[in-house]
C-alpha cells in the first residue's frame, strides 16, 4: 500500500490535530501541506501531487462547484469534507459522490489510506 499525501485546507486547530492523530494511528497517511485559503489551493495540488484534500464545511452548506474543476484537471485527486459541528463527512472524486455519518476513527483511516474503488 502506498502512502497517501494530504492537503489540509483552511482548517481549525481541532481538525488539524484530529487528522495529525488519525496520521498517527495510520501507517500510510502524510500530511504534506496545509493552505490557509482556498486561492492558495492550485499551487498546493500543482506541487505536492497529493491524493487527498481534507477540508472542513459547514453543516448547511455544499462542497463548492470549484471542486469540479480540480477534479476534472487532476481525475485521481480525491476530497473529504469535513462537517464541522456534526458527524458527517462528505467524499468526493471522479465520477463518485457520497455522505457519511457516524464515521469512526477506524473507518476514517480506512477511506483515507485506500484507493476509491475499495471504500
Amino acid at each position: 500500500m502506498s502512502t497517501q499525501r494530504i492537503i489540509l485546507v483552511n482548517c481549525s486547530r481541532l481538525l488539524r490535530d484530529m487528522l495529525l492523530t488519525v496520521m498517527y494511528r495510520a501507517d500510510h497517511l502524510k500530511m504534506v501541506q496545509q493552505v490557509d485559503s482556498y486561492e492558495t489551493l492550485p499551487a498546493a495540488i500543482e506541487t505536492s501531487e497529493a491524493e487527498w484534500v481534507v477540508m472542513p464545511l459547514l453543516p448547511d452548506k455544499n462542497i463548492p462547484g470549484w471542486v469540479d474543476h480540480y477534479i476534472a484537471k487532476h481525475p485521481s485527486m480525491r476530497f473529504l469534507a469535513i462537517f464541522l459541528g456534526s458527524n458527517k463527512v462528505k467524499l468526493k472524486w471522479l465520477g463518485y459522490e457520497e455522505d457519511l455519518e457516524d464515521l469512526s476513527l477506524t473507518g476514517l483511516i480506512h477511506i483515507l489510506e485506500g484507493h476509491p474503488q475499495r471504500v
